[in-house]
C-alpha cells in the first residue's frame, strides 16, 4: 500500500503533466544537504576517491550530470528509498534525477 505522501507526490506529478518532475526531488535534496547531508556526501566522496568530482561540481558554473553508479556510491539505499518515497518517483527515476540534480545542488549551496 502506498503512503499518503507518496500518493500525493504521484498525483501532483500527474496534475502538472510530468511523472518525472524534478522540483520535488530538488527540494528534498536541498533539505537533505542542508541538514548535514552535504558533509556526509563529501565524506563518502573522499572515502571513495571522488573528492575531485565534488570539488568540480562546487566550482563549476554549469556542473555536468554524474552517473547512476556515482549516485549509488554517494547515497545509501535507504536514502535513495527516502527520495523515492517523498517524490513518488521509482528508484531508477530518482537515481537518474539525483545524477542530474546533485551536482547542481552542491554548486548552488556553495555559490
Amino acid at each position: 500500500m502506498m503512503s499518503n505522501e507518496t500518493l500525493t507526490a504521484k498525483v501532483t506529478g500527474k496534475i502538472i503533466g510530468s511523472d518525472d518532475d524534478q522540483s520535488g526531488l530538488m527540494s528534498e535534496l536541498n533539505a537533505f544537504l542542508k541538514a548535514g547531508g552535504l558533509q556526509t556526501i563529501e565524506t563518502r566522496a573522499r572515502d571513495k576517491g571522488l573528492s575531485d568530482m565534488v570539488s568540480t561540481w562546487r566550482n563549476s558554473e554549469h556542473p555536468e550530470s554524474t552517473s547512476a553508479e556515482t549516485i549509488r556510491s554517494l547515497f545509501t539505499q535507504s536514502e535513495i528509498e527516502a527520495f523515492t518515497n517523498k517524490t513518488g518517483q521509482n528508484e531508477s527515476g530518482a537515481v537518474s534525477a539525483l545524477a542530474t540534480q546533485l551536482p547542481r545542488a552542491i554548486h548552488l549551496i556553495n555559490a
